[in-house]
């Protein structure tokens, strides 16, 4: 005879484990999409997350949140990092490339003094990337020239906040083999506009027509972030142990509770 507890334990692993296989029927890659075909993308959800260079225990929280519900994400890269290896090992993480050309156009170059070795930095720390979100959204004809020379199928650079009310679609590039993929919502942006983080703008995103691409900063999940202070008070610190830095995460509702919001409104 079965032990009730045993009952209880097998009906939770069972619905866990539904939970997951609908999370990875609904949450996907950006390089999944082919702008041809809309089944690739429409009902699917792509959660992004530009690393900023973040230190590992900020990272290392946003992995532990992905890997535990077993989620599909696509994560686009600043530096080298141990951290790496973990990411590759798991089949659900697509690692891209998030380049900074704000030296170039301060007339600072660092990196590189132009744009093919500033694309040629970052591809160097992920040879594999096939897709790109470049720092500040820079972008430009010659940019995505050199995109399109070295091997990068998908650009994510056209921000257009889902409260538009457009119908957002992917769309192929004239550079052949290059699809835009648009993003409707980010976590600063989305304070910037003076919005409280809510579970009602859960809703309000999951239930929005067209293609939904959601973009997330490790630092912002890390601190919780639901107004931009207490980042700019941990920036302006800059902690370097995780004891240090829990004094700057926010208890109340934020950007970490809407993104497990997310997730489990689209896994159950």
């Amino acid at each position: 005879m079965t032990h009730p507890i045993d009952q209880t334990l097998s009906a939770h692993a069972a619905h866990a484990a539904h939970a997951a296989r609908a999370a990875q029927n609904v949450f996907t890659q950006i390089k999944t999409i082919d702008p041809l075909q809309q089944s690739s993308w429409q009902g699917k959800i792509f959660l992004t997350f530009d690393l900023d260079w973040a230190p590992d225990y900020v990272l290392a929280h946003v992995l532990d949140i992905l890997e535990h519900r077993t989620i599909k994400a696509t994560l686009f890269v600043t530096h080298r990092t141990p951290l790496l290896e973990r990411m590759r090992a798991n089949p659900h993480l697509e690692l891209g490339i998030h380049p900074n050309f704000n030296p170039l156009l301060y007339g600072k170059p660092s990196m590189a003094s132009d744009i093919p070795g500033v694309v040629d930095y970052f591809l160097d720390i992920v040879p594999e990337a096939l897709s790109v979100r470049s720092h500040s959204l820079v972008q430009s004809s010659g940019v995505m020239e050199t995109y399109h020379q070295k091997g990068i199928k998908f650009d994510c650079n056209h921000f257009i906040p889902y409260q538009s009310g457009l119908n957002m679609k992917p769309w192929p590039h004239w550079f052949k083999g290059l699809t835009k993929v648009p993003f409707c919502w980010e976590d600063d942006i989305h304070i910037l506009y003076d919005r409280q983080m809510s579970p009602q703008w859960v809703s309000d995103l999951t239930a929005a027509p067209g293609l939904k691409v959601l973009n997330f900063h490790p630092v912002h999940v890390y601190l919780n972030s639901a107004v931009l202070d207490n980042y700019h008070n941990y920036r302006n610190r800059q902690p370097k142990t995780e004891t240090e830095a829990q004094q700057f995460v926010n208890k109340e509702y934020g950007t970490r509770n809407f993104l497990l919001d997310v997730i489990a409104a689209n896994g159950d």
